[in-house]
């Protein structure tokens, strides 16, 4: 092949020249076949069309000029203009981390990196998923929905609309548990939480945590609730402290305000190991009126019962104090005083039991108000004879079988250990007249020693104690 231009003989001029003459080839030009001048064509025969536009440093350009079927003699993009081939072709690149070119034959594929950086916002029409650990830096905008199957971890979130976490799976869901603190606001839709069944711990952990469940604020309220099946139990440590209503609470504290047929309210109701103490309105700084009522309410519509230390004893002893040792300041104690038929019993007929009335020194002291109808159980016995040992500080004897005369006295013994040499002494004299005889006794004499009496009768009747005509003798040891 020529690589020199052609010349032709004219008339006007000896000599003309004329454009090469295009090259017939069955491959396309290389950067390697110089020596051509420039505007040679070369003809790939079947191919294309090629035209030699530069041959500088040892390299020769060309560029295709028209193709076969359809050449392409330019690439536009979306900016930059058309782009002409360099050295017969384009390059069709990417952008690292954003996309990858491939070529393979006659073909390019265009395809994402493994690790892809979005440079401006990503917008996804359809369904996006995404497989293995992501990094998302930034503000992300998701407008319809997103589902994430893995672990996700995100720095902040903003959810508009229906957010479903774990919503069918099986997986554990974990929300927080670094050192930021979580923050769960509700709106107007308000905030539940459904647990379906199972266990729902809120600071059940092993930390030494801070649990708040409600706000102070003054119209906000708190309920804790359990079905009927269930129970609702506050517990804490063994050996915690349990705080109902705060240290400056003025609002009211109802327990069990039930008016339904509650079987029972227990308060310190266990078997202890050790000793307890209920305190009820014992705050020992109290400066305003308090007033504690038991079964106070109004007019009730069955029998109601108080009972207290009624269990049996068997070890240790039971004291009851009502405005004991410590109510050093005046003060009033009613029992039983209403104005209906109560029936009242104070102390124990037990042998070794005692009951002590105390009054002061006033005008009152000890008052006994019964209408007249004031009894007196004394201790009781009857002898055959003069003398007799009671030992009670109340008692009465009876002596048979005497046949004291008209006129004549009889000195009757009663032994009692509680009688001092000082005592204070009530006795009375009387005999029974089953005879018919009309005797009647009067005492004449009282001997009081350290743990016995002698009592002296005198008979002023007209006749002598017959058959059945019993002397009585009463006696009660005031001092």
């Amino acid at each position: 092949m020529s690589k020199n231009p052609a010349t032709a003989y004219g008339v006007a001029s000896p000599k003309i020249a004329l454009a090469p003459i295009p090259i017939p080839s069955k491959r396309a030009p290389t950067a390697n076949d110089l020596n051509y001048p420039l505007g040679q064509l070369w003809a790939y025969e079947g191919s294309g069309l090629y035209g030699l536009i530069e041959n500088k440093g040892g390299s020769a350009t060309w560029n295709l000029l028209s193709a076969a079927s359809s050449g392409i003699l330019t690439l536009t993009g979306d900016s930059g203009g058309a782009i002409s081939p360099s050295s017969n072709n384009i390059n069709l690149l990417g952008t690292t981390n954003q996309i990858v070119t491939t070529g393979s034959g006659s073909t390019i594929t265009w395809s994402l990196p493994s690790a892809m950086i979005v440079p401006g916002s990503l917008e996804v029409s359809t369904t996006l998923t995404v497989d293995g650990a992501s990094t998302l830096t930034g503000n992300v905008l998701i407008a319809g929905t997103l589902g994430v199957t893995g672990l996700t971890t995100l720095g902040a979130l903003t959810q508009v609309g229906t957010a479903n976490i774990n919503h069918t799976g099986t997986a554990i869901t974990n929300i927080g548990g670094s050192s930021g603190a979580v923050t769960i606001t509700a709106g107007s839709g308000n905030l539940a939480v459904v647990g379906g069944g199972n266990t729902i711990g809120i600071g059940n952990d092993a930390a030494a945590n801070t649990v708040v469940v409600g706000s102070t604020t003054a119209s906000a309220s708190l309920s804790l609730q359990s079905g009927s099946g269930g129970n609702t139990s506050i517990a804490g440590n063994a050996a915690a402290t349990i705080t109902i209503g705060a240290s400056a609470q003025t609002g009211k504290i109802s327990i069990a305000d039930s008016t339904a047929a509650m079987p029972a309210v227990d308060l310190m109701n266990g078997v202890a190991a050790g000793a307890q103490v209920l305190n009820i309105a014992s705050g020992t700084s109290a400066t305003a009126a308090q007033t504690v009522n038991i079964l106070n309410g109004a007019t009730p519509g069955a029998n109601t019962s108080l009972n207290i230390m009624n269990g049996a004893g068997s070890a240790g002893t039971q004291a009851i104090a009502i405005l004991s040792s410590g109510a050093t300041r005046a003060g009033t104690y009613n029992i039983g005083d209403g104005n209906a038929a109560h029936v009242g019993v104070i102390g124990s007929t037990a042998a070794s039991a005692s009951l002590t009335l105390h009054g002061g020194s006033g005008t009152t002291g000890l008052s006994l108000s019964a209408a007249g109808n004031v009894q007196m159980v004394p201790a009781t016995s009857s002898t055959a004879g003069t003398s007799v040992t009671m030992n009670n500080r109340v008692c009465v004897a009876t002596f048979t079988g005497l046949t004291t005369a008209s006129s004549a006295s009889q000195a009757l013994t009663i032994t009692n250990s509680t009688i001092l040499a000082t005592s204070g002494i009530l006795a009375s004299v009387y005999n029974l007249d089953a005879s018919g005889n009309h005797a009647a006794l009067a005492i004449s004499k009282t001997v009081v020693a350290a743990g016995s009496v002698v009592v002296t009768y005198i008979n002023n009747g007209a006749g002598a104690l017959g058959t059945g005509d019993n002397v009585v003798l009463t006696l009660w040891v005031i001092s």
